[in-house]
């Protein structure tokens, strides 16, 4: 029998952290290639496999080689590769996460953490998330890395951005009133609202009380070519660049095919779409 069964070792990666920035870092197949994340686009650069030699002691109980020539070291010139991700503030981050999606009900969210004199990220979150040392095969869901691969709709967050933008061509004043309708404008192609009435209102008012007609209004003053390459210019539309698998790029109309609605909706962050990475970088840039 011992012509035809052996054992031979197998390297196994093992995960300490488990789950903690699983998505993120990814995880290795049986044959030690990475699949997704960090693992994946760093491969080559992980995946060194030194050779294994015999050694023996000599009298002073210092290691000998006893097949040099057939031995290798992995290359010492390669340097350790070192991710901007503080462990404790991915813990905390995660748990955050987990709490605040199973609070809401929701099938599932994203976070990230931003040190906004650097711009590196300290964590990146997604939630449900897995143990890396035991990766779910038919569960995309908890393997999706949601703040490079989600899109989402921004909503109210773009206010501050248009009111700065238009701060800074002019257009606008800190004392300008803008006219919020008293709740409700009629455009060609539908209606737009506040959740609230409101009259004669100031820049910082519009941000206090969220008008959306307002907001629609101070853009109008930008103009759609300056809105348009705002929007290009901050990094809407084009991938952050992180190479991790899936990184999503966004989701922008071209100009031409702006309607009135279009352009209205824009205004108050509907309409087009990006991920929650793109918009962490939107803030760090204002």
């Amino acid at each position: 029998w011992q012509e035809f069964i052996g054992v031979v070792d197998e390297p196994k990666r093992v995960y300490p952290e488990k789950d903690l920035a699983a998505q993120l870092i990814g995880f290795v197949g049986s044959e030690g290639n990475g699949l997704e994340g960090i693992e994946k686009i760093y491969n080559s650069r992980l995946n060194i496999k030194p050779i294994k030699s015999e050694v023996m002691k000599d009298a002073r109980g210092r290691l000998v080689m006893v097949t040099p020539n057939d031995a290798s070291k992995p290359d010492q010139k390669t340097p350790n590769l070192t991710l901007s991700i503080d462990l404790s503030i991915q813990e905390f981050t995660q748990n955050a996460l987990k709490d605040g999606v199973i609070k809401a009900k929701a099938k599932g969210g994203s976070a990230i953490v931003m040190d906004v004199k650097t711009g590196e990220i300290l964590s990146m979150a997604s939630y449900p998330s897995y143990d890396l040392n035991n990766p779910p095969e038919n569960d995309p869901a908890s393997r999706r890395l949601r703040p490079v691969m989600d899109a989402i709709e921004l909503g109210s967050v773009v206010k501050p951005m248009w009111i700065s933008k238009a701060l800074d061509l002019r257009v606008i004043t800190p004392e300008t009133k803008i006219y919020a309708e008293n709740g409700q404008m009629s455009l060609p192609g539908g209606v737009i609202h506040d959740t609230h009435e409101h009259g004669w209102i100031t820049p910082e008012e519009i941000l206090k009380v969220s008008s959306n007609i307002a907001a629609y209004k101070v853009v109008q003053k930008i103009g759609r070519e300056n809105f348009y390459d705002s929007l290009m210019k901050i990094g809407f539309g084009r991938q952050p660049g992180t190479g991790l698998p899936g990184e999503w790029s966004g989701r922008i109309k071209t100009l031409n095919t702006w309607r009135e609605m279009n352009f209205a909706n824009m205004a108050f962050g509907q309409g087009f779409a990006i991920s929650p990475l793109q918009l962490l970088h939107q803030r760090h840039a204002f």
